[in-house]
């Protein structure tokens, strides 16, 4: 009985050996072969990094207006929102590399050895979701213990100036909604789930996904006054992390440049995800 029960025991660790060797055979692979990819995209001579089998983009150094310009814009059919304000022109001292997709299910299952991802099925190349904004930073955690390089979330600023690309558009591909599809996953054609990164054309500077798929947390906390309580009379204050970019579930007007919603630390929804950026 003891031999049999050590030889079932080996078995069980085998075929969880197999798996993780199976798992990073497949991610690795998907990053050589991404990295090919966005390394064929590129039309200019724009750095790229593959470090810990994720692809890194140089941002270049520069400025961008940041926030949504007006209340409507007819052209577009889009609309902004009270958190989208103030408008503000914001430089960027210094260039950085951000990860040219969202992190993968795959990504996070060879360092967490889980995978939380509602849409599990879609397969380790789809987008990781349904984490929280401290599970994320275990992930950071753990990456960074590699002694490869050093990771964080993006702030809001990089974010929105890496999505836009050196647009001033409602998204970075422009103006016209109805070429959104060719760029972003949204509800008019996700079918209600994620989908493999990198699946739609870039933005300009080589990276995917920065409208759709799943919306994309950021490092810092934001602090938002809502109107008055009814209860108290006084102005309820909200602090949470923001997310940007807009997701699966989301029309248009979400997956602007400028849009963000605000969550809850510990908040754990099927539609947001993250990228990083890499600490020089």
């Amino acid at each position: 009985m003891l031999i049999n029960g050590a030889c079932e025991l080996n078995i069980m660790m085998l075929s969880r050996i197999n798996k993780l060797l199976i798992l990073f055979a497949i991610t690795s692979g998907f990053a050589m072969s991404f990295y090919h990819k966005v390394e064929a995209s590129q039309k200019t001579h724009r750095s790229i990094k593959k470090i810990d089998d994720l692809v890194f983009v140089q941002i270049p150094a520069g400025d961008f207006v940041k926030g949504c310009r007006g209340n409507l814009d007819s052209n577009s059919n889009t609309y902004c929102i009270v958190d989208e304000k103030p408008v503000e022109k914001i430089k960027m001292p210094k260039s950085f590399y951000m990860s040219a997709t969202e992190i993968t299910q795959g990504q996070w299952q060879k360092i967490m050895r889980n995978n939380p991802s509602v849409f599990s099925k879609c397969g380790p190349d789809c987008p990781v979701e349904n984490v929280t904004w401290e599970e994320v930073q275990t992930f950071i955690s753990k990456l960074n213990a590699s002694g490869k390089a050093h990771y964080r979330l993006p702030t809001n600023s990089e974010w929105e100036y890496a999505a836009r690309a050196g647009t001033t558009t409602a998204w970075s591909h422009g103006d016209n909604n109805e070429k959104l599809d060719d760029y972003a996953w949204s509800v008019h054609n996700a079918g209600s789930s994620t989908h493999t990164v990198a699946s739609k054309n870039s933005n300009p500077w080589g990276l995917y996904d920065m409208h759709g798929n799943v919306s994309e947390m950021t490092h810092e906390m934001r602090t938002i006054i809502k109107n008055v309580s009814m209860d108290t009379g006084k102005k309820i204050v909200v602090k949470g992390r923001t997310a940007r970019g807009g997701n699966w579930e989301n029309t248009s007007n979400d997956l602007r440049s400028s849009s963000l919603i605000t969550l809850n630390t510990n908040a754990r929804r099927r539609n947001i995800g993250f990228r990083l950026v890499k600490i020089e």
